[in-house]
C-alpha cells in the first residue's frame, strides 16, 4: 500500500512494478491510487491462491494505461523456481523505463 500510494506523489517514481498484487485485499480507494499515467508493470503467476489468477484479468483492465502483464504459467503467490524469470522481467521492465 505504501508504493503504491506514492506513485502519483514523486516525480522520482518513474513507474512501478506491481508483483501479485492482492487486489481482493485493496479497498476503493487505494485501487484508486493505481489510475497513474506513468507505467506499471504486473506480473501474476497461473497458480497464485492469495493474489487470484482469476480476478487478474478484470483487475488488470481497471488501471489505465501505460500499463503491461506478464503471466508465469505455474507461480504461486511466492514464485519459488520462478526467481530468476521474476527478476529478469522486473530488470527489463525498469530498464525500458530509462
Amino acid at each position: 500500500m505504501i508504493g503504491i500510494s506514492a506513485i502519483n506523489y514523486s516525480d522520482k517514481v518513474i513507474g512501478s512494478v506491481l508483483i501479485s498484487l492482492p487486489w481482493d485485499f485493496l479497498e476503493s480507494k487505494n485501487r484508486d491510487l493505481l489510475q497513474s499515467k506513468k507505467p506499471k508493470f504486473f506480473i501474476q503467476g497461473t497458480q497464485d491462491k492469495i493474489a487470484h489468477y482469476e480476478k487478474f484479468k478484470d483487475n488488470f483492465e481497471y488501471c489505465m494505461n501505460p500499463k503491461k502483464s506478464k503471466i508465469i504459467n505455474g507461480a504461486d503467490h511466492f514464485y519459488w523456481g520462478y526467481e530468476e524469470e521474476v527478476s529478469n522481467e522486473v530488470v527489463n521492465f525498469y530498464k525500458s523505463l530509462v
